[in-house]
Order: C-alpha cells, then structure tokens, then sequence
C-alpha cells in the first residue's frame, strides 16, 4: 500500500504532467476505501506541510451514470462545495474577478445559490479551480451507455492540458476493456497503477473504525484464516475478494464485539474462551454475509442451516443412494464451504442469523442468547439453577461416588423431580428417561413406571409453556436427543409422547391462526392483504405468513368474499398477490393451489361489466392470476 501512495504523490507532485494517473483494479477490492481513508489523509499532509504555497484543491467524483462531460463538472462542484477545505484568499479573489455568480458558490459565502451554480458555463467553474487542482474520478466503467468513452477522455484530457490539473482514474480493468478504453488509452493515460495489495491491510484499517481492538482480533490466526478461500471455490474466492462483502460482515460483528469487549482495552486482556466465543461468532457472520450478499440466503429463503449438520450426516450415510449428478442440499454444501474446508465445529446461533437474514435487531437480550448458545456448544454453560435443578445435575455428574444406600433415596428423587417438570428443555426428559432406566432395579421401577413418570412432567412443562409454542431450536434439540445418547425403550417412548404434544399443540396454534386469519379476512381485508406483506412481517405477532395458510380457508367464504371485494380491497389483493406468489417466484403457489383456484372462479364467471370492482378483478386480478398459475 506504502508504494502505491508514495507512486500517486510523486505524480502530483511531479512539475511535468503527460496525462492522467490509473489506478485500475477489480470491483470490491478497496481502491475506494484506500482513496478516501488513506490516500486523501496522505494527500492534505502533504498539502499542511507546503507552508505559504497555495494549497491545491483536492477534488473527488464517481462517473457513474454520467450521460455528458458538463455533469462531470457540475460533480466536480458540487464536492468543492461540500468538501471541508478552505479556499484560499486569492484563489477566491480570482473567482471574484469572473464574475458575481461564481462568487455565489464558494463555501467560505454565508449563502449558496444553487440555482446560480447550475447556470455557471462549465469553463468559468474550471477556471475558477484553478491550475493544479487535483481530481480524482471514481467508476470509470460504470458511465451511462449514453455516452461514447472517447468524450470523456478526451474531457479527461483537456482538463491536464489545457487547464493544468492533476487527475487520478480510479477504474476496473476488465470492465472498462468492454467500453473499449484501451483504443484511446494511450492518448489519455500516462502510467497504470495495479491495485495490488494485501487486502488485509485494508481490512485491518476498515475494522479499526468500527472498533480499536478489532484489527488486532482479525490478525489472529484462527481468525484471518477464514478470510482466505480455499483452493478451486470461485465463488469463495471472489466473495473474499469483495471488500464491500468484508465490510458488511465487519459492521455485524462488530456490535458483539464491542458487547465482549467492553471495558477491555487490549485483546490481550480477554480470556481464551472469550476469544474462542468471538472467532465462533466471526466464523458464522462472515459465512452468512457472504451467502447473503451474492444473494444465495434471503428473508424468503427456505433453508434450515439450523439441521445443516444433521442433513450432513445423513447425506454422507446416503452416498450408495444418490444417482450420479445428484447435487447435495444447501445447508451441506453450507458446511462443507465454510466449516468442513477449514476444519471447524459448526454451529447454528439464531439471533444471528436473523439479524443477517431476516433484518430483526438485535438488542442487549440477544447477545446475552448468542452467549448461552455457544457457551452451551462449548460444554461450559451454567445457568443459574435451583436447588432441585443442582441436585438433578449432580446426579448425573456424581452418581459413580454414591454409596449403595444412597443411591435408591437419590435416583428416587432424581426421578420424582422429572416427573414434577423440572427441566429447562424439552431434550432433558429424553436424556432423564434414557439415564434412569439403566437404575430401574435400584429404584424397583418397572418401564411402564418410568415412562408414566416422566411423561407427568412432560404435561406439566407443556402447561407451563401455554401458548408460546416450542421453538424450532428446542425442536431441533430434541430431534438430536433422539440419537446423541443411548436408546432405551423408556426414552423412545418419551420421545414419541413429546413429539405427539408437539403436533398437538401445533394443531391447535394452527386452528387459533386459521381462525385469526379467517376473521380478518371476512371483516378488515386490508389488514389482511397487509399481514401478507414482508414488510408488515415485524410488527406481526398473531401467525407465521412463511407458512401455507391460505389453502385452508373456507371455500364458500372465500368465494363469497372475492366477489364482494370492494375496488380498494381488488387493488390490495392484487398487490398481496404480487408479493406472495409473483416476488417469491411461486413459493407458495403449490400449497394454496385451492385458494388460487378459488379466486380464478369467481373472476371467470364475472358477467356484470357495470361494477368498477368487477372491472378491476379483470384488468389487476385475472392477469395475477394466470401468471401465479405459470409457477405450478
């Protein structure tokens, strides 16, 4: 980075300017970043450190979009009005003399006129900046298809000939050869300056805005590791190479970072476990980021990364099964990607992956969740427990010291305290279940015993719960619990009966929302066609809209209910319509076929032109409809 800068200042500072300075390198690797955190500082020293000469105006513009040279300038303006450097008194003297209008628009002015800015000829505003002034011009590939790249350069040209300045191109090579850059380069451009740098150095001065200890966090070994790709991953390979990428994941993780951090003012002084905590959480922020920005992980996406290691096992149990060009689910190729190629444990942590994802904020109870997640990962987590919790724990970590004659008193009471639901998880009456039965004949209980114990408890955690459902997390929990310890048939039968509660009250939460669902959409339509929105997704808090629901309304009220559908409720249909079938690529189509259906009915039996309503249903809805129906 060093030599690049030292490069660039001996071209501004050089007497003799044969044409313009390119600094070409691919989109994503930092040119921007180094030129406004880096290069700019470097250049304003330099600028201090001049004494009594005039101080150079130091001007910077991005070419996207741009449809002809006068709007270059007009930028070029505008960032001197907006820039924090001062104009000189004679430099401002100068554009005095040229006329009252120009005057207008110089910063050190109380008032700006904008109106007298745009009407200022492009050459008086270029005089007025005055001989070596420097531009730097951003995005050289990315000008309107308006406009022909030989008028620019040749405006790029006539800037260092005729009024002197010092002009830095910022461009992608590859992507300026497709505008054909290359037939008039020669004429233009003096000398090309590949951006070829450690993209550390620029991920480490990145960081450092966001936290003082990050930079020293991402040198880590374990932790820089994962911001180099492994071979043959391509898409790895460029996502790394993206610093906007980078930049994205630093910005997420630095807020629990700074939650870890607290108080800490060298990384030195966190704890190893701290710091295992922190790589954890980086790993699974960086490869979430990643999927995220090239699009792979969206609000609407329907992947379980939750099962991703589970999937993972079967998948590799499966491999005699699979047909060849079989491609492998997601959530394995997830793993694979970003924790099998480096040799790391994976973990799923929730509130991370729907602040990434699904844009929920996190707030100070989330980190202190994402903290028990990992920690409970790890083997260390120790809530705090009650009394009857403490002794459930210590019979499982102290059984082999009991004596014989403790043993019946203590193995009784272990189960006695199961049975009366006293468990954080679901999980816990499974392991409990599968624990005692290899203590039966201490207890004198038989397995039907047992298991009408445990299974007490298991009532009385559901009641505690109410409504509040279980969690896929907890589902997930208990669906491990069923292989990670070993089967008994009191464990089975325990899992089994858990499972039937679960579809028990998932039938009846669906009933509740079906009712809801159906309520709403006889009597406030628009609070309906809105509960369908992605956008309306954060305040709802009455059903799960990512579900297939609307096939299971009544189909006599729905038909009547579309009929009747005033012209503002037809327009809100048709524009829930879009978001739920048309924008998700046909997501639910195949599931609420029967409501889809329903709707195409009543539109094609539509006889009475005389009904705005009517009018409408054909015009918005009909076409809705035969696009949605091109899903199945």
């Amino acid at each position: 980075m060093d030599n690049i800068t030292a490069t660039i200042l001996d071209y501004i500072n050089s007497p003799h300017t044969l044409g313009a300075l390119q600094l070409n390198g691919p989109w994503g690797c930092g040119k921007t970043f180094y030129i406004k955190n880096v290069l700019l500082p470097e250049i304003n020293k330099l600028e201090e450190e001049r004494g009594d000469t005039v101080k150079r105006c130091v001007l910077m513009a991005s070419l996207f979009g741009i449809t002809k040279t006068e709007e270059i300038t007009q930028r070029l303006w505008f960032s001197l009005i907006e820039s924090k450097h001062d104009m000189p008194k004679n430099r401002l003297n100068s554009i005095k003399k040229i006329g009252s209008n120009v005057a207008k628009s110089i910063p050190v002015v109380n008032k700006v006129d904008w109106d007298s800015i745009i009407t200022i000829s492009s050459e008086l505003k270029l005089k007025a900046l005055g001989k070596n002034t420097i531009v730097i011009l951003d995005d050289l590939e990315r000008l309107s298809e308006s406009i022909e790249i030989e008028n620019v350069l040749g405006y790029i040209n006539d800037l260092i000939e005729n009024y002197g300045f010092k002009l830095i191109l910022i461009s992608n090579q590859k992507e300026v050869e497709k505008v054909n850059l290359l037939k008039y380069k020669e004429k233009v451009i003096d000398r090309t300056i590949f951006f070829d740098i450690d993209k550390i150095d620029i991920i480490l001065s990145m960081s450092e805005g966001f936290n003082k200890l990050l930079p020293s966090f991402i040198r880590m070994e374990n932790c820089s590791c994962y911001l180099l790709p492994t071979e043959n991953d391509t898409i790895l390979q460029e996502s790394l190479s993206n610093l906007r990428t980078i930049r994205f994941a630093i910005s997420q993780f630095s807020q629990i970072f700074n939650f870890y951090t607290n108080g800490i003012k060298d990384i030195k002084n966190l704890d190893e476990i701290c710091l295992t905590k922190l790589t954890i959480i980086w790993r699974f922020i960086l490869a979430l980021s990643i999927e995220y920005k090239i699009g792979a992980l969206s609000y609407y996406s329907e992947y379980d990364l939750d099962k991703a290691m589970i999937m993972s096992y079967f998948s590799h149990n499966n491999q005699d099964k699979k047909k060849e060009g079989d491609a492998e689910p997601y959530e394995v190729q997830f793993l694979h990607r970003y924790y099998d190629a480096y040799g790391t444990r994976y973990i799923f942590i929730e509130p991370i992956y729907n602040s990434i994802v699904k844009g929920v904020f996190l707030k100070e109870p989330d980190f202190y969740k994402i903290d028990e997640i990992i920690s409970r990962h790890l083997g260390i987590y120790r809530a705090k427990t009650s009394d009857d919790t403490a002794f459930i724990l210590d019979v499982y970590e102290n059984y082999f010291v009991f004596s014989n004659e403790d043993a019946p008193r203590k193995f009784n009471k272990f189960l006695s305290l199961i049975s009366n639901g006293t468990v954080d998880n679901l999980y816990e009456f499974v392991q409990a279940a599968n624990f005692i039965s290899d203590y039966k004949s201490i207890i004198e209980k038989n397995d039907t015993d047992i298991i009408s114990a445990i299974c007490k408890g298991v009532d009385i955690y559901f009641n505690k719960l109410g409504d509040s459902g279980i969690s896929e997390s907890d589902k997930h929990r208990l669906e491990m619990s069923s292989t990670s310890f070993t089967e008994s048939c009191e464990g089975n039968a325990v899992y089994s009966y858990i499972c039937d509660k679960i579809n028990e009250q998932d039938k009846i939460r669906n009933d509740k929302e079906l009712e809801y669902i159906t309520t709403l959409f006889q009597n406030d339509f628009l609070s309906f066609t809105e509960a369908f929105k992605p956008l309306f997704v954060q305040k709802r808090v009455k059903f799960d809209n990512r579900k297939p629901i609307l096939h299971l309304l009544d189909a006599a009220m729905v038909k009547k209910r579309i009929a009747e559908l005033t012209p503002s409720e037809v327009y809100e249909l048709h524009d829930m319509l879009h978001f739920r079938y048309i924008a998700t690529n046909g997501l639910y189509v195949q599931d609420e076929m029967g409501f889809i259906l329903l709707m195409k009915e009543v539109v094609d039996t539509i006889e009475d032109m005389s009904l705005l309503s009517n009018l409408m249903k054909l015009k918005y809805l009909k076409s809705d409809i035969a696009k949605i129906l091109s899903y199945n």
